[in-house]
């Protein structure tokens, strides 16, 4: 009995937690559309009355700015990696770099020691 209880529990938990998210992202998405429709409203009046153009320009321009913001943070881990990476590695500057940032975070960390390689 108590074991079919937790087991219900924890599956309660699991639907929450997937579909909360999705929830918020959706009401999230919604929200940004109706700010975007006083943007997008002088290119919808050239389509026909008969397509919904204010919702799916509206939509595609939030899209277009979700795919940008995630290239503009793929590029920058690229860069990272290309970039600071080789110049970081080998000279140990990487050792100053974890140290300064434990000392900023209060050792929240934990270890930061380099583990060989």
């Amino acid at each position: 009995m108590k074991q079919g209880l937790r087991f219900v529990a924890r599956t309660i938990l699991g639907g929450f937690l997937v579909v909360i998210p999705i929830y918020l992202v959706v009401l999230l998405l919604l929200r940004v559309m109706k700010s975007v429709v006083g943007l997008v409203q002088p290119v919808a009046q050239l389509f026909p009355e008969s397509v919904p153009a204010e919702n799916l320009l509206s939509l595609l321009l939030v899209l277009m700015l979700c795919f940008l913001v995630g290239l503009v943070v793929a590029l920058l881990s690229f860069l990272l990696d290309v970039l600071f990476h080789p110049v970081l590695e080998p000279t140990g500057l990487i050792l100053y770099v974890l140290m300064i940032a434990a000392g900023a975070l209060g050792g929240a960390l934990g270890s930061w020691r380099r583990e060989p390689s």
